[in-house]
């Protein structure tokens, strides 16, 4: 009954002094006076004496780290971010020129990696070499500045360049407008050192039909 009545005091003490000394509850070490008796313990500050009946006893308050836990689960998936703001305007691979009806350029506006030449090679037919405009094949138009049509012959592009016969509907020399876009960055800017591959295309009429990579000429 006694060793009962021990185990039991034991607990409550240590209960009172959680509840009385919070601000020492992380102190490494308490100590404590066991009564020889009853077993009952009092808490005592470091030092203190016990009394003649009774033991003076003292424990670690902080006990050994237990092992790690299970990982918890996984929990929900956050909301949806904000869609960022569009990017900036990429460099725009277009050409524009004005040609005189002697093939000499009126106007050539270009980026400053491309290049455009014209040289006219009979009445109202012209030669036009494109390069450095885009790695694709370029898109050429051709306008008239008089009352006839004009229309493309045969030629060849690929990586960014063209070669191709532009001619008047009325075998005339007339001025003419001339634009020719292409797509993605100059072969020269490829950061391998080497043009990347890209599209073909040839043709021996004015309807231009895309090929597998080749440099051949119509």
């Amino acid at each position: 009954m006694l060793n009962k009545a021990r185990s039991i005091m034991l607990p409550l003490a240590l209960m009172a002094w959680a509840a009385i000394a919070p601000g020492t509850a992380s102190a490494e070490t308490l100590y404590g006076c066991k009564n020889k008796t009853n077993g009952s313990v009092r808490i005592v500050d470091a030092g203190v004496a016990c009394k003649n009946s009774e033991v003076p006893v003292s424990w670690s308050s902080v006990g050994i780290q237990g092992p790690a836990g299970p990982a918890g689960p996984a929990g929900p998936p956050g909301p949806k971010g904000q869609i960022g703001p569009a990017g900036p305007a990429g460099d725009s691979l277009v050409i524009n020129a004005v040609v005189n009806p002697d093939g000499t350029l009126l106007v050539n506006d270009k980026p400053p990696e491309a290049t455009l030449s014209v040289a006219r090679t009979g009445p109202g037919a012209y030669l036009v070499s494109i390069g450095g405009l885009g790695s694709g094949c370029p898109l050429p138009i051709a306008n008239a500045f008089a009352a006839t049509a004009m229309y493309l012959g045969g030629g060849s592009c690929g990586q960014g360049s063209l070669t191709t016969t532009v001619q008047t509907l009325d075998g005339v020399d007339h001025p003419f407008g001339f634009q020719a876009s292409g797509r993605g960055a100059p072969a020269a800017a490829s950061s391998a050192g080497t043009q990347p591959a890209a599209a073909s295309a040839r043709s021996s009429s004015s309807d231009w039909v895309m090929l597998p990579e080749s440099s051949d000429k119509f």
